[in-house]
This record gives structure tokens, C-alpha cells and sequence, in this order.
């Protein structure tokens, strides 16, 4: 068999596996979402009905204890908000992800990509060093990411250049 149409095969392989990870954890995401969802329902109610018990309750032991369960239920809800905003941060990357995929041309392959906040670092292989400029521009043109920095040592090979890009996401 062509070396080609087993690297062709290999990708396609790759880029199943990748997206039913991806569909895997997304549905993750999501039914974690739902839950944090229905704890945040669950927790405004309790909330509205302790408001409206200190209201009812004079300032004595029994309006103390109420305001210490009030302050709790606060602490929790402020938690489980801080909670689904970390995971809209990171469903986030997954567009990221996806805008890469798009740009990526036919000749360049890439082996690793670390996301931390605010960065993405991506590494691979460049049949040759235009697709590569080629790739780089197309990361800049996009709307997707702010910054795209390349190290001058991706362009020290004519053929078969390894290289490492760093993107910052554009916060819009």
C-alpha cells in the first residue's frame, strides 16, 4: 500500500478518534452543565424561601441561625455559578479547535496541541515550509485568534519542517 493512503488512513483514523473523544466529552460537559443548572434552580429556591423566612422572623436565636443558613446557601450558589463559568471557559476551546482544523492544510499534520488559559500551543510536521507560511497566515486572518507566534527555528528546513505555533484566542 502507498505510504500516502496510509498516512491518509492514519489521519482519518486519527480524526475519528478525535471527534468521538470530542463528542464524548462534550455530552460530559453538557450533562455536567445540566446538573450545575438544576443545583443552581434548586438553590435560588431555597434562597427566595429564606429570604422570606428572615423577613418573618424577628432578630433573636431563631433569625441568627436563619442568616447563618442564608450566608451558606449564598456560598453555594456563588460557588456553582464560579463552577458553570469554568466550564463555558473550557467548552470554549473546543471552537478553537475546530477553527484549527479548519485552516489546517492537506501537507501539514500535527502530533500535540496543550491548551492552558489563554494559550494554545500546537506542534506537528509541514511537508515543506510554504504550507507552513501558508498555515501561519491563515491563523492570522482568522478571527478566531488574536496573536500567532512561530519561532524562527520552524523555518530553518525546506522540507519536512517540525514546527510549534502559539496562538492566543481572541477573548471576543
Amino acid at each position: 500500500m502507498p505510504e500516502k493512503r496510509q498516512n491518509d488512513i492514519k489521519i482519518d483514523r486519527l480524526n475519528r478518534f478525535i471527534l468521538k473523544m470530542g463528542s464524548i466529552v462534550i455530552f460530559s460537559i453538557l450533562l455536567l452543565i445540566l446538573f450545575l443548572f438544576s443545583n443552581l434552580f434548586i438553590i435560588n429556591i431555597y434562597k427566595k424561601i429564606n429570604q422570606e423566612e428572615i423577613g418573618r422572623t424577628e432578630k433573636g436565636g431563631v433569625g441568627k441561625a436563619i442568616e447563618e443558613t442564608k450566608n451558606e446557601i449564598d456560598s453555594n450558589y456563588n460557588q456553582t455559578n464560579q463552577a458553570v463559568e469554568e466550564i463555558k471557559k473550557r467548552v470554549s476551546y473546543w471552537s478553537y479547535f475546530d477553527e484549527i482544523n479548519r485552516l489546517l492544510p492537506e501537507n501539514i499534520f500535527y502530533s500535540e496541541v496543550e491548551m492552558k488559559e489563554g494559550q494554545i500551543k500546537l506542534r506537528g510536521l509541514a511537508k515543506n515550509r510554504e504550507d507552513l507560511v501558508k498555515f501561519k497566515y491563515s491563523l492570522e486572518s482568522s478571527e478566531v485568534f488574536e496573536k500567532v507566534e512561530m519561532p524562527i527555528s520552524n523555518f530553518t528546513s525546506q522540507e519536512n519542517v517540525n514546527f510549534e505555533i502559539n496562538l492566543v484566542p481572541n477573548k471576543k
